[in-house]
Order: structure tokens, then C-alpha cells, then sequence
């Protein structure tokens, strides 16, 4: 059996505890490889403040940009619809007029470059949420920190409007990149894995993992 075609059976005599224990054991490079990219990342609500603040003498090169946006691209979506437009922010003062409009201004404000994740059909918002993460490991691993943003509830015409966006279009998020401020987490290429999975504030899998029947 290839290994692209490799599956793991259970033949019914291992406990939940046994199964979570063997997947474990057999976690995939390329999820290794994710799980070592996601060290440094926000992993709780309070630790997202610090990438409200980028370093703001360093502009985001075009090659650098293009490349976070074919990660988006490459996402993978329902039925390969590909539901999305990318509309890139670069000008500031675009950006600090649009700012009034999302949660968190002060973000949109002082970054280098930001993107609104622009959903042609509204039902299918998980395939934003793919994208956006898609984005945002793509510029972690460039060096780049980012940020999501939600629009405020009641500015979502008003964002529409601005971008040009089709009133039967929605903006999903706006993904705010930039370099990290100094003293801010960065990217390690030799992060451990096990050390990630322990270090973020995550519940373990035994508490949100059930097999053929639902558990609280």
C-alpha cells in the first residue's frame, strides 16, 4: 500500500485513551512540520495583543505579499467553488479610514499591508475561515505576523460600500500583516512540535475526542 493511499484501522479492541495514544505516536510529518509552524503564534485570546503592533519601519515587499496570497489561493474550498476575493490594502490612509469599520482599529492602522478575505456567497464561510488560516501560516513562515479582523456589526455596508464590494458579497475578515515590533515572538525553524502542542492553551485530546458516539 502506498503511502499516500496508507489508512489506520482499528479493529475495535483499543480504548479511546489507546487510540488518541497511537495517533499521537503517528503523527504525520507535514502536520509536524504545520504544528512547528504554528510556535509563536497566538494561542490565546490575551496573547493576540501583542500582534496588534507591528514594526512600522518595515515596509512589506511585493514578492513577500504575493506570496502570502497565493497561500490564500491554494486553499481548498466546497466543491473547488472558490468563493473569495482578495482585496490587497495597501495605502494608509485607505487603511485608517477603513479602521472605524473593524474591531480592533489601532491593528488595521499600523500595519504594513492588509488583506479583506471577500466572500461571494455568504454560506460558505468555513472556506474563508481556510483561507485566512492558509494566509497567516504562509506569513508566518515568511517572517510576517498578522492578525485577524472582524468588521464591526454595524459596518458591514459601510465596508462593502468603501471596497466596492456587491451588496450580495460579504467581507469575511481582514488579514493585517507586518513585521513583528521588537520583542514580539518570531518564527523558529527547529521548533519542537510536543513542546507547541504543550505550550498552547488548548484543551487535550481526550476532553474533545469521541469515537462513533458524542461525549461533552
Amino acid at each position: 500500500m502506498s503511502s499516500a493511499r496508507a489508512h489506520v484501522y482499528w479493529n475495535g479492541t483499543f480504548s479511546d485513551a489507546e487510540k488518541i495514544s497511537l495517533l499521537k505516536q503517528k503523527l504525520p510529518n507535514s502536520l509536524s512540520q504545520l504544528l512547528a509552524g504554528l510556535d509563536g503564534l497566538p494561542s490565546t485570546t490575551d496573547d493576540l495583543a501583542p500582534y496588534l503592533w507591528f514594526d512600522q519601519k518595515y515596509f512589506l515587499a511585493d514578492d513577500i505579499l504575493t506570496k502570502i496570497l497565493q497561500a490564500g489561493r491554494a486553499a481548498g474550498s466546497s466543491k473547488n467553488a472558490q468563493p473569495w476575493r482578495f482585496v490587497v490594502l495597501r495605502d494608509r490612509e485607505h487603511r485608517r479610514k477603513l479602521a472605524r469599520s473593524i474591531m480592533a482599529p489601532r491593528n488595521l492602522e499600523g500595519c504594513a499591508a492588509a488583506v479583506a478575505i471577500v466572500l461571494l456567497n455568504e454560506r460558505l464561510r468555513f472556506d474563508a475561515g481556510r483561507v485566512a488560516q492558509n494566509m497567516m501560516l504562509g506569513a508566518w513562515g515568511l517572517g510576517i505576523g498578522s492578525c485577524p479582523n472582524s468588521v464591526r456589526p454595524d459596518q458591514h455596508d459601510a465596508m462593502r460600500e468603501d471596497l466596492g464590494v456587491p451588496a450580495e458579497s460579504a467581507v469575511a475578515t481582514v488579514i493585517t500583516l507586518g513585521y513583528p515590533a521588537p520583542g514580539q515572538p518570531r518564527p523558529r525553524a527547529k521548533a519542537d512540535p510536543e513542546k507547541v502542542l504543550a505550550r498552547v492553551d488548548r484543551l487535550p485530546l481526550e476532553e474533545i475526542v469521541s469515537y462513533e458516539r458524542f461525549k461533552g
